[in-house]
């Protein structure tokens, strides 16, 4: 979730022989996506509050650096979980730095 230019999803590709989809709300990150995934990926724009997939479609849900951007976390955690096959993981990954 939250895709981006897809390198998080081409390193999984690199080191898995897995599946992949990705989302993203911006279209431009679908296209950078795109160009570094070419078909070896299902890419969609789209909003992580909706998802496009079917129910318990994954094994695996990652969310990297984009989770503190989402306006209603609890809808999207909701939707990891609908997406999420049963012992399935959810990955979310949301670094920050704390100034002072």
């Amino acid at each position: 979730m939250g895709c981006g230019t897809g390198l998080f999803l081409s390193i999984v590709l690199n080191k898995f022989n897995v599946g992949v989809s990705g989302i993203d709300i911006a279209p431009g990150m679908i296209e950078k996506s795109r160009e570094l995934l070419g078909d070896h990926a299902d890419l969609r724009v789209g909003d992580s509050e909706h998802l496009p997939w079917n129910d318990k479609s994954f094994d695996i849900v990652t969310c990297i650096a984009s989770f503190h951007h989402y306006p209603s976390p609890a809808l999207v955690l909701k939707e990891m979980e609908r997406v999420l096959r049963p012992g399935g993981s959810v990955i979310i990954a949301d670094p920050w730095h704390l100034t002072h």
